[in-house]
Parts: C-alpha cells; sequence; structure tokens
C-alpha cells in the first residue's frame, strides 16, 4: 500500500544541506546499450547529523516497459528512448503516475523507473554498489549509504490485477510490469553503477505480497538476490485470490460491461470488449464503489484487484501458475536471503476502514447486541476462518479482547483487542509464517517486530475521504489537506489535491510506520531518538542488500539473530533495539498500549550491544526501560501503487501497495 510521496524532497535542489554539488556536465550522461544517451541531475541527499548531505545523480521518468493491451502483460522495452544522436532528458521532475485515487499527472503509459547513483559505471566492475528496487518513494535518506536506488511505477487497480481468465484480461497485469521492471534493472543498472548481481527487492503491505509472490513466480527466478517484505505475504488471504470470476462478473455489471439478469450466461468476449474501452477514470472510480459496496456488507472488497493464481488456460506465460502457499510448503521458492517484519499495530488501519464502511456507515457503533455477539464472528469469517469446531469464533473473541470488553457491547472497550485481532489475521500471522518456511531453506532468514513509537505517523492519511476514526480519542497532531477547498477528498475530484503530513497520532505504531525512517515521508526533522533509529534501519537495510545480514558491525545495531524454527528468535526496533524469542507471544495485549509512550523493562529482553550472540543465560538479563510503540497504520488501497528500490553495488527493490483501496 503506498502512502505519500514528499514532493519537497523529491525535487530538492542540489544545495539541499549546504552541501554543493561534484558532479560535472558529463557524468551526468550515461550511456546505455539499446536505450542511447541518458541525463540525469544533480542532487543532494537528506543531511543526516552529524555528517553533511551526499550529492548523487537523479534519472528520471526513463520508460522500462510499453504498455500494449490495458490489461495485457507489459512488454520491456529495449529500443532507444530518443533519435540516434539525441540525449533523452531524465530531469524533469514531474513524476509520471499509473492511474489511481488522489494523484495528479496519472497516464495509462505509466511504466517508468527512476535511479538514484553516486556515480555512473567506469569500467571497473569490482567498484560496482548494491542495488535496491521499489516503489516510487523518495530515495533521499539511502542515498546517505553506498547504494543504488531505483523506484518504479506498475499498474494499479483494475489495470493491473483485473482476471476474466482469458488472454486479453489474464490477471496480474502488475506483477508483470513489476517484473518487467527487475529485468530492467538487471540489464542495465550496471551503466548507472549499479550490480545487477546484488539486487534486494523489498516491498511493503501489497508491496510485500508482491515480494513473496517473486518468490514463488517460476518467472522472477534469478531476477533478485535478497529480499525485504515488511507487514505482508501473498500467504495472506488478501494477497493471493483464487477462483475470483463471480466477483470479476459483479465489477463488470458495475461499470455496465454486463447485465446478468439480461444474461445470466456472460458474452465473455463482448464483456472484454467492453472494459478494454471503459474511459479510464471510470475503472477507478469504479473500483472505490465496488470497494465501498463490499465493505458496508462486511467485506473486505479485495477479490478483484489482487494477483490471482492462473489455474485456467493461457498463451500468455503464467506469472502466478501455482498458489504460493503451495510453492512456500514445499520449498520451491527462490533460495535467497529474506528480511520480514510487522509493525505494532499494523491492523489499526484495517479497523479503521471497519469502523467508518460498515459500523458508521450501518449505524452499528453503539448497537450493543451486534458488538456483542456479532462482530467478530463477521470479521473473523471476512478472513477465511470457519467456526469448526463450533466455538473458534468464541475462543478467539475471549483471548484477544477478554471478558471484560468482549462482553460489553462498548466499542470504545473492544478497539485494542480488535486491533489486535486485524493485526495478527490481516498481517503478522502469515507474514511471520512465510519467514518461518523460508527459515527452513536459507538460514539468512530475519524477523523484525517495529515496536518504536516516533513523532511522526501515516495514520491519519490512510483515510482520506473520512479522516481517521476516533480511536483512543481525536488527534489535533496530524492533519492532512486534500484539496485546493481543503475539503476531504470525495469521489470525482482529482486534480489539484495533496497530501501533507504534519505530526504524530495517538493510535499507536501504525501500519507504515517504519518507512518513515527509511524514506523521506516527512518535512519534520527528526529527535535524537528518531535518527538513531533511522540511521540503525539504514544501515541494517543497506547491509543486508550488500552482504544477505542486516546486522553491521559499525552500526548500534551490530547483531541481529537468524530466524529458525527451533529458537524462534527476533529484533525488536526500539530507541535501543532488543532481542526477543517468540514473536507470537507479542500478539495478544499489543492494542492495549497503544496509547502509551514507554512500556515497562521486560525480564526476557536483551538489548542488542555486542557483536557476540548472546547465550541463553545472557537472553534472560534484564532490559533497561525502553520506549514503546503506538498503534500502526495501514493502507488498503491495492496491490503496490510503484515499485523499486536500488541499492549501490547491491540492487534493492521496494514494492509497496497502492492507498486506502486494497487495490494493490
Amino acid at each position: 500500500m503506498k502512502y505519500f510521496y514528499n514532493l519537497f524532497a523529491v525535487t530538492a535542489s542540489c544545495l539541499l544541506g549546504s552541501v554543493t554539488c561534484q558532479f560535472t556536465p558529463e557524468d551526468l550522461v550515461v550511456d546505455v546499450p539499446d536505450l542511447g544517451r541518458i541525463r540525469g541531475s544533480n542532487r543532494s541527499s537528506a543531511q543526516e547529523e552529524p555528517n553533511p548531505a551526499r550529492p548523487y545523480i537523479h534519472f528520471l521518468n526513463i520508460r522500462f516497459a510499453n504498455v500494449v493491451g490495458r490489461f495485457q502483460p507489459s512488454v520491456l522495452n529495449r529500443g532507444p528512448l530518443v533519435p540516434e544522436g539525441e540525449e533523452y532528458d531524465a530531469t524533469i521532475n514531474t513524476l509520471i503516475r499509473c492511474y489511481q485515487p488522489w494523484h495528479q499527472f496519472q497516464d495509462e503509459q505509466c511504466l517508468s523507473i527512476n535511479v538514484y547513483t553516486h556515480k555512473k559505471y567506469d569500467g571497473n566492475d569490482t567498484a560496482l554498489r548494491p542495488v535496491g528496487a521499489g516503489s516510487l518513494y523518495s530515495g533521499l535518506r539511502l542515498m546517505n549509504r553506498d547504494v543504488v536506488y531505483v523506484s518504479f511505477n506498475y499498474r494499479l487497480g483494475l489495470p493491473g490485477w483485473l482476471s476474466l481468465q482469458n488472454d486479453r484480461i489474464p490477471g496480474n497485469a502488475g506483477l508483470y510490469d513489476v517484473l518487467n521492471a527487475l529485468q530492467w534493472t538487471r540489464d542495465y543498472i550496471k551503466y548507472f553503477g549499479g550490480n545487477p548481481d546484488l539486487i534486494t527487492v523489498a516491498g511493503q503491505s501489497a508491496g510485500s505480497a508482491i515480494v513473496t509472490h517473486l518468490f514463488a513466480s517460476p518467472l522472477a527466478k534469478g531476477l533478485f538476490h535478497r529480499a525485504i517484505a515488511a507487514s505482508g505475504s501473498a500467504l495472506n488471504n488478501w494477497g493471493t485470490v483464487q477462483n475470483n470470476l463471480q466477483d470479476s462478473l459483479k465489477m463488470t455489471e458495475l461499470l455496465g460491461c454486463y447485465n446478468s439478469t439480461v444474461n445470466p450466461i456472460p458474452n465473455m468476449d463482448e464483456i472484454t470488449t467492453c472494459m478494454e474501452n471503459v474511459p479510464y477514470q471510470d475503472l477507478v472510480d469504479g473500483l472505490l464503489k465496488y470497494q465501498m459496496q463490499e465493505r458496508s456488507e462486511g467485506g473486505l472488497g479485495t477479490q478483484v484487484a489482487a494477483p490471482v493464481v492462473q489455474d485456467y488456460p493461457l498463451t500468455h506465460q503464467k506469472i502466478i501458475p501455482r498458489h504460493p502457499q503451495a510453492v512456500f510448503d514445499s520449498g520451491e521458492q527462490a533460495n535467497v536471503p529474506l528480511l520480514m517484519g510487522s509493525t505494532k499495530h499494523d491492523g489499526s488501519f484495517v479497523l479503521g476502514i471497519l469502523y467508518h464502511r460498515f459500523l458508521a456507515a450501518n449505524g452499528l457503533v453503539n448497537d450493543t447486541l451486534f458488538l456483542r455477539n456479532e462482530l467478530v464472528p463477521l470479521i473473523l469469517n471476512s478472513f477465511g476462518l470457519e467456526d469448526k469446531p463450533f466455538g473458534i469464533y468464541e475462543t478467539v473473541a475471549k483471548t484477544y479482547l477478554g471478558d471484560d470488553a468482549r462482553l460489553s457491547g462498548d466499542f470504545d472497550q473492544m478497539v485494542p483487542g480488535l486491533m489486535d485481532i486485524f493485526s495478527v489475521f490481516f498481517f503478522k500471522a502469515e507474514s511471520y509464517n512465510t519467514a518461518l518456511k523460508h527459515s527452513d531453506l536459507n538460514n539468512n532468514t530475519f524477523w523484525y517486530g517495529f515496536d518504536f513509537r516516533g513523532s511522526a505517523s501515516l495514520f491519519s492519511g490512510l483515510f482520506p475521504i473520512d479522516g481517521a476514526p476516533p480511536f483512543n480519542g481525536d488527534s489535533i497532531a496530524l492533519k492532512i489537506s486534500f484539496c485546493p477547498d481543503h475539503t476531504p477528498w470525495r469521489p470525482g475530484v482529482w486534480s489539484g489535491c495533496t497530501q501533507k503530513l504534519i505530526g504524530s497520532s495517538p493510535w499507536g505504531i501504525a501500519h507504515g510506520d517504519d518507512l518513515v525512517y527509511l524514506y523521506s515521508m516527512t518535512m519534520l526533522p527528526f529527535k535524537p531518538n528518531e535518527a538513531k533509529v533511522s540511521k540503525m534501519m539504514l544501515d541494517c537495510w543497506a547491509n543486508f542488500a550488500a552482504t544477505g545480514h542486516p546486522a553491521n558491525p559499525a552500526s548500534v545495531l551490530n547483531d541481529w539473530p537468524s530466524l529458525t524454527k527451533a529458537d524462534q528468535e527476533y529484533l525488536q526496533i526500539l530507541e535501543s533495539p532488543v532481542r526477543d524469542t517468540h514473536y507470537t507471544a507479542s500478539w495478544i495485549g499489543a492494542g492495549l498500549d497503544a496509547e502509551l509512550t514507554t512500556i515497562p523493562p521486560s525480564p526476557t529482553r536483551v538489548r542488542v550491544t555486542t557483536t557476540v550472540r548472546p547465550t541463553s543465560a545472557q537472553s534472560t538479563t534484564t532490559s533497561s526501560q525502553t520506549q514503546t510503540t503506538s498503534t500502526e497504520k495501514h493502507n488498503s488501497a491495492g496491490f503496490l501503487e510503484n515499485p523499486a528500490t536500488l541499492l549501490f553495488t547491491a540492487f534493492f527493490i521496494t514494492i509497496c501497495a497502492a492507498r486506502c483501496n486494497l487495490i494493490y
């Protein structure tokens, strides 16, 4: 799920941080076989105290693939970008985006890639740096590390994920776009100073699901060498759909391409032709309408805009021929190092959608009997969990909410437990399950729990239509203005709307709050403890891209345990990181401290301060008081909004989900 672009940061001048750029005009030009001469621009990184900002070269809006059919797999672009003898201008700051809610500068031919680098290829292969690739988040912070960063677009919503199970609308177009971005990076990143043999693909939320789909896809084998996946997995029930043709037909009916009453047996050729000619904006608006309708009935609204198992005849190469669950169960996924994690209150975002789209929309917020007897069963059923044997629903409710809140029928009392249910069943459980399965195949598998609560949160930005839900009180620190008249975004109004992140929220450590410390997603200066966490995470992410292990001897965090099924050790990211075991033990009760600023010391937690792995005796010593995290935000807008991140010697791809619609 994709969140905010810091346009100020993306377009920042070379003088940012009081650093003068050191690149000559010739340094800014790269000669790339097939593509021609490409000119970039001088930029400088976000300053990381006490060090000065670092200059880098930025290349924008390079076409990496062409959309040859609205819903069909894209085709990798290997032709010249401009006529022979001319230079392609990759300095234009206007970012081209694939169609999605809340953005300007949208284009159906949107498949462009951006490269951040410190030095172009000079013929010395040993100087090539790790590469990272992912969504269109600003790489200003990552450019303080010796990496090449790549960001790219891919199709979202119906153009990216609709399947009518035929060759014209085969499904997974967005994933084919990601595949082409990886292939482009493998073939051309060398000329920008990146190492094509050290590519790290990273994703968050729906992007994380896409990363794990790449693990399972036979078409992606060999295209990446490490992976980072945060808050999501292809094993989540929203991460992969199967046999969703009836849901897709319901979507086509909403768009006027099918009438089930008049024609009970659908004419797929006629429906396909109609969908290929629906105005593009109608596809965006129609999906939003469909999702609102589904959610008003207690559903998730993800069935028509998510990766689909292509277990139907196609002439295209199938990118998801089998369910990824089967691939991971059999140990046939890509055998590369994997770093996964989740924020403490990942589920608060989905709980917010439930509040706005179902409870408030149906007047159920104060319906004591419904809240007491029917809400938890409805939620668990939407996750695909059946009450078999009878009593499963009641057991889950009692476990997560406790007797007092469970029987109260009072929404405010139920919020902490409901937050935990959504965090676990929507994000954490299958993400952690994915990491555990992968640990059987690759020893370099790592897990983190992001439990640091800073002053900035993305939570409110996940609700551009309704505003943040009133969990644990109203926020006055985080304000967002979307449209010129200062009203919230509304259907049919797209141009001239912007996002602005001002401050923190009272909802804990929200979905995506870990991204704040890796990307330039806030214009607020970091406080000292926030700067410390950001430096630690940047060091670890860059080291993982370079070596396959996140621990960095030169960083605050110089020890990070591998995840195994036997020990289940992981890292709790706080101002001072803590080693812990059995991440599942932290699932219940997390929502209770969504408003706290500190947590009491734990006798089972050990700060990571040495390069030597602690013994079992050491791992039970008492830690000093550590900072807690608070509720987190989640973006359910749809499968990935724009993936890509390149690290300078290895390659790092970051994929994040689109905004608040669960449209990938």
